[in-house]
């Protein structure tokens, strides 16, 4: 009992730690946080009362009678003594490489000096490769010469590709500017990183084989009697602008052709009309304009900006900057923002507000800024790089405003210089047999010029048909509605029916079953098509990963909804709610290239492993939730014991799906861990996502621990305990991103941010306050 005891508060002290540590972080740097806690020899000292202790209890236990659950919880004690090995025995640091010069010293990261190495490194070729037919860096590769005793060998480093040598291991990190020279990381840890991957290599067999042993909790919980036939919960606390004026555009079969058009965009060559709907989303909020494509509209603003400068198209969200432009609506024209003198009347805010002084609305007098910077950019060809040239092996793409080289061919400085010249004469003269011959010219130049360097037909089709589908939001709203029909109706049908189904709930669910299977093949569609028209698995942001876990969502909705009826009404609300907050601060952010460190497939299953666990966790989350309002809203003439049945089918629903959700953020956090080995060197680094990744797993594994901890069988205490738990979850996912900040912050949205504070808003006000109160009803009676 003492042994459990210090195990389960020591674990608590160092979770208490953890959670003010990164906040410490946020405040005092990485550096304090680095030498003050996570170096310091009390934060070690925990850590081993943990290990220590954990390590008695199990053997007091006689836990090796279960090898499985015996070999689970001793992988965490290997990777522990690894993470130690590796704080006290490894070396790491950097070595600044210049071509053809060896040499055999590195600077040690800890101590800042120079350290030996027992032989000599030379670089012999450095480069930087680049995506096909554009100057994005997709990997940096240095070729090395080793020289020891005489002996000499060759070798290559690039981003996630480590080249070792004795015991040192070195990654690609940097490079100087002239491409002469390579910054390597060079690490030498012989017995912390062995024994680390070896406790993740116990683990991962622990995992597996927890699912086939017959003596597991999990196997018990699926053979549990609130699991049978007649055993439901019954949940009673739900019952019952003006017309467009005349102006010129083109046609949406000629526009489309126009949007055909290869260019350079964010790195990247894509079509035109990716550019076309980026833009019009900056200016309007929406990819569409009075019925009018965004082709249509870019193509506008191109040929007929005389007619669409008057056009009220541009979104001010700002009654503060609408009153600077005397307007009334919430859309402006571009002439509004300047005076019958032709003064921008937002030059002296955006003046002040580069001379670093803090204005009011200075976020939305920027962004407001920003859109009227992009149509005059526009308006002088600055974004239209859509005319190629190989120079030098390379190909470099140019547009009408760029300074051309001069041993380009005359000809074609005239048609990069004269091109839009040429499509406005056509445009006005009302000649669109001509226009379409000089977009049809223009493919030609490209394809002459670019070669095979451009997207494949394929590619360019993907991406217009991804460019068209406007469905994540509409699926969003319609999931939502969906799943509080679909709860209200079983509620309604269980209570009326007494589990007896009618030929009309059995049509309603098959209905409700297909539509969810349309919106999951929806939202898949669209990861499909940004996968590949990206060229890589799309997780690499907040807006692909909660795609993917609204996916993962519904997919789970389906496949567990015969067990558990609540999973289908849950699957619509939850995957809608997380397709609506991915959309808040971009309806659709551009698709990139991946940074080169971000190229890996361990990546991907890292991101994979950790989302399903998201999934999972929201589930048993929403389960709670159910149960907590069940309590609440049970009637003032019940006590909490008449709902004990119901509050026990759910806790055993939630206890199923927790060790699979332990299980994968387990496999996640470790996943990440190798990748970060290989990507930087260090699989541990105690940043804030990490950290709280860590939090995540320990506060949801001390849930499963109910036969350490009695009070975790109680019904009510799981589900209370479940549903704070989650809010590790949101501070994981949102609030590091923008509150703590960290490596792994890839810049998410503000209004993201806000859904952490919102739901703990929610869960203060409806569900504790009103549970607490009922409770002390219950007492009282």
């Amino acid at each position: 009992m003492k042994n459990k005891t210090i195990t389960f508060s020591s674990l608590l002290v160092m979770l208490v730690i953890l959670t003010v540590a990164t906040f410490m972080e946020r405040f005092n740097g990485t550096a304090f946080a680095a030498s003050h806690i996570y170096g310091s020899w009390w934060f070690i000292a925990i850590w081993f009362i943990i290990a220590v202790s954990a390590l008695v209890y199990i053997i007091r236990q006689k836990m090796h009678k279960r090898p499985i659950v015996f070999l689970l919880h001793v992988s965490f004690l290997v990777i522990l003594l690894g993470a130690f090995l590796t704080f006290t025995t490894s070396k790491q640091g950097t070595i600044r490489l210049r071509m053809g010069k060896p040499s055999n010293t590195f600077v040690n990261k800890k101590t800042n000096t120079q350290q030996p190495l027992p032989f000599d490194i030379t670089l012999t070729e450095f480069q930087v490769i680049c995506y096909e037919g554009t100057q994005a860096p997709s990997d940096y590769v240095s070729q090395i010469s080793i020289r020891k005793d005489q002996e000499e060998s060759t070798g290559q480093i690039s981003m996630n590709k480590i080249y070792s040598k004795d015991g040192y291991r070195f990654y690609q990190s940097g490079y100087d500017h002239d491409q002469q020279g390579s910054i390597l990381m060079v690490k030498t840890d012989r017995f912390g990183l062995p024994v680390t991957y070896g406790g993740y290599a116990l683990l991962l067999i622990g995992m597996i084989g927890f699912f086939f042993s017959k003596n597991t909790g999990f196997r018990q919980l699926l053979k549990h009697p609130a699991l049978k036939k007649g055993a439901m919960v019954l949940l009673m606390f739900l019952t019952c602008h003006g017309a467009m004026a005349e102006e010129r555009v083109l046609s949406k079969e000629t526009a489309r052709k126009f949007g055909e058009i290869q260019m350079l965009y964010h790195d990247r060559i894509t079509p035109i009309q990716t550019f076309a709907k980026e833009f019009t989303l900056k200016l309007y909020g929406k990819p569409t304009y009075n019925s009018l494509t965004s082709e249509q509209i870019l193509s506008s603003w191109i040929l007929y900006p005389e007619d669409w400068m008057r056009k009220p198209m541009i979104k001010i969200k700002n009654k503060q900057i609408r009153k600077m432009l005397g307007i009334s609506g919430k859309y402006a024209t571009f002439a509004d923002f300047f005076t019958d003198s032709v003064q921008y009347k937002l030059a002296d805010p955006i003046r002040r507000i580069h001379a670093g002084e803090e204005l009011e609305s200075m976020k939305d007098i920027i962004a407001a800024d920003e859109k009227v910077q992009l149509i005059i950019m526009l308006r002088m060809g600055i974004p239209l790089t859509i005319f190629p040239q190989m120079e030098n092996g390379e190909l470099i793409w140019y547009s009408p405003a760029d300074d051309l080289p001069a041993n380009m061919p005359q000809n074609e400085q005239l048609l990069i210089m004269g091109y839009f010249d040429l499509l406005h004469d056509y445009a006005r003269e009302n000649d669109m047999a001509g226009l379409q011959t000089m977009l049809e010219k223009l493919k030609v130049f490209q394809y002459k010029k670019a070669g095979n360097m451009l997207p494949s037909t394929g590619k360019i089709k993907a991406e217009r048909l991804y460019n068209n589908l406007n469905i994540a939001k509409p699926i969003a709203f319609a999931n939502i509605l969906l799943g509080f029909f679909a709860l209200i109706y079983f509620f309604r049908r269980k209570r009326e029916e007494h589990e007896t189904p009618t030929s009309s709930s059995k049509i309603i669910t098959l209905i409700l079953n297909i539509l969810l299977i349309i919106a999951w093949i929806g939202i898949l569609t669209l990861i499909g098509l940004r996968g590949y028209v990206s060229g890589h698995i799309p997780l690499g942001g907040g807006y692909e990963t909660m795609q993917f876990l609204a996916v993962c969502i519904m997919l789970l909705a389906f496949l567990f909804q015969r067990k558990f009826f609540l999973f289908l009404p849950f699957g619509f609300i939850f995957s809608g709610l997380v397709l609506l907050v991915s959309g808040m601060g971009a309806s659709n952010p551009q698709i990139t290239q991946l940074q080169p460190v971000l190229v890996s497939p361990l990546l991907s299953a890292h991101v994979s492993l950790v989302m399903m666990a998201y999934t999972l966790f929201g589930f048993i989350t929403l389960n709670s939730i159910s149960a907590l309002f069940h309590v609440i809203l049970s009637g003032k003439n019940k006590s909490l014991s008449g709902v004990n049945q119901r509050l026990t089918h759910l806790s055993v629903i939630s206890r199923i799906l927790l060790y699979p959700a332990i299980f994968l953020m387990a496999a996640g956090i470790f996943v990440g861990a190798v990748w970060a080995e290989v990507s930087w060197g260090i699989y541990w680094s105690w940043d804030p996502k990490e950290v709280w990744a860590l939090i995540t797993l320990i506060v949801y594994a001390i849930a499963l621990h109910v036969g350490s901890l009695p009070t975790m069988r109680k019904p009510l205490t799981f589900h209370i305990y479940t549903l704070f738990a989650f809010l590790s979850v949101l501070m994981t996912y949102f609030g590091v991103n923008y509150i703590l900040g960290g490596q792994h912050s890839y810049g998410a949205t503000f209004a993201r941010s806000s859904v952490f504070w919102v739901v703990l808003s929610i869960l203060v006000v409806f569900i504790v306050l009103p549970l607490s109160a009922r409770i002390r009803h219950g007492k009282k009676k």
